[in-house]
């Protein structure tokens, strides 16, 4: 299985996807009318994330996240 860095820390795919989905839930939660349970940078880390997984698979290359200024 191919490993991605993740904000200077080795994890998994199926680990950043599970604390992708945890997170959507949370995004999912909020538009649904329920109480927002994190910070702003937090709550809009995953998009980020995302951002930083598809230029790896695209380049097949290692790629930083970047800074996260809300």
């Amino acid at each position: 299985m191919k490993k991605i860095v993740i904000l200077g820390c080795e994890n998994s795919h199926a680990d950043a996807f599970l604390r992708f989905l945890r997170e959507k839930e949370a995004f999912y939660g909020l538009l649904s009318g329920k109480a927002q349970t994190e910070s702003y940078e937090a709550f809009a880390s995953p998009v980020f994330i995302m951002n930083a997984i598809d230029r790896s698979l695209r380049s097949g290359k290692e790629e930083l996240v970047g800074r996260m200024e809300i």
